[in-house]
């Protein structure tokens, strides 16, 4: 039932034009119908939505809705029909997805990305910082407060002289403070060691905590979504972000073989291909995913793709 009265929603916004509200309708009908089994409808609805939202650019605006038809994303993301339009929405929307919503007490709003690049906004304005550090403090105060500054800095630049490591975390603290207020890092205890955190007033959401709990819940839609490179790139003399791209990128690669495993043992060769590709994209020179992405071409019989995936695996080889 709530599948038909979707779609007759649907109906009715489209006669209307009322393009942002089809675009939802049609998302959630989408669902309905991958949750009674109807794959073939599901994939045309969502599809409809997509061109839509890629025609209006309205991204943004239906962040709510890909957080919670993450069933019908996860799905999509390895349909081939779908697949290629949902790719750049999700990209537009990796600095969203997953995010906590504002809470009404709070008064500044810190949206961090760290994945890919390093920015930071305030209330939805980017901040300019000059140093590279300073996203890297920003980060590592969100996940690990209540720390002194040379414990600080053992965690960040254990090889760098401590001199030298207590002026970068001195030089950050004090640029993200310029930037954005005083009440953004704030410490307490005694005067020869305080320790530091951000403020009680600051709402902080961090694309590697929301990458994070998708992958504790196995979503590799939004994993893939959230993953647009490696940990605060640029950042070559941080021990803590040397392990944390490590495990990052593990996270990633581990999570695609375990779907890619999962899709070949039942024969679903179009998708083995999709995600072989994903997988690609971090290691692209993986003997054994190249091989298989061969095996599934040819499973499917199409010569084109036989052709170039084999081209790449003897490039790899030579």
């Amino acid at each position: 039932p709530a599948e038909e009265a979707l779609q007759r929603a649907a109906a009715t916004f489209r006669s209307q034009g009322r393009t942002p509200e089809l675009i939802r309708v049609l998302m959630h009908a989408g669902a309905a119908a991958l949750r009674a089994d109807h794959k073939e409808l599901a994939v045309e609805l969502l599809k409809e939505a997509l061109f839509e939202m890629l025609r209006l650019k309205l991204h943004a605006a239906f962040q709510p809705d890909f957080d919670e038809l993450q069933e019908l994303i996860h799905y999509a993301l390895l349909e081939p029909e779908t697949a290629p339009l949902l790719e750049p929405v999700l990209d537009n929307l990796a600095h969203l997805a997953g995010s906590p919503r504002l809470p009404e007490d709070s008064y500044m709003r810190l949206q961090v990305s760290t994945l890919g690049r390093a920015s930071v906004f305030k209330d939805s304005v980017e901040v300019p910082l000059s140093l590279k550090g300073s996203a890297l403090l920003l980060a590592y105060l969100y996940l690990s407060p209540g720390k002194t500054r040379a414990e600080i800095q053992l965690a960040l630049y254990p090889d760098k002289d401590p001199n030298t490591g207590g002026g970068y975390i001195r030089s950050a603290i004090a640029e993200l403070r310029e930037q954005m207020g005083r009440e953004v890092v704030t410490f307490s205890g005694p005067k020869n060691a305080p320790t530091y955190r951000l403020g009680n007033m600051v709402h902080c959401e961090l694309d590697l905590v929301a990458f994070r709990e998708a992958a504790a819940r196995g979503e590799s839609a939004r994993m893939m979504a959230l993953y647009r490179g490696e940990f605060l790139p640029g950042i070559l003399d941080s021990e803590w972000v040397r392990e944390v791209r490590d495990e990052t990128l593990m996270t990633l690669t581990l999570e695609l073989r375990v779907q890619i495993t999962r899709f070949e043992a039942v024969g679903d060769w179009r998708r083995v291909i999709l995600l072989a590709n994903q997988y690609l994209k971090f290691d692209a020179h993986d003997p054994e995913v190249l091989e298989l992405r061969v095996r599934a071409a040819r499973a499917i019989g199409n010569p084109h793709e036989v052709a170039r995936y084999s081209a790449q695996l003897r490039r790899n080889y030579n």
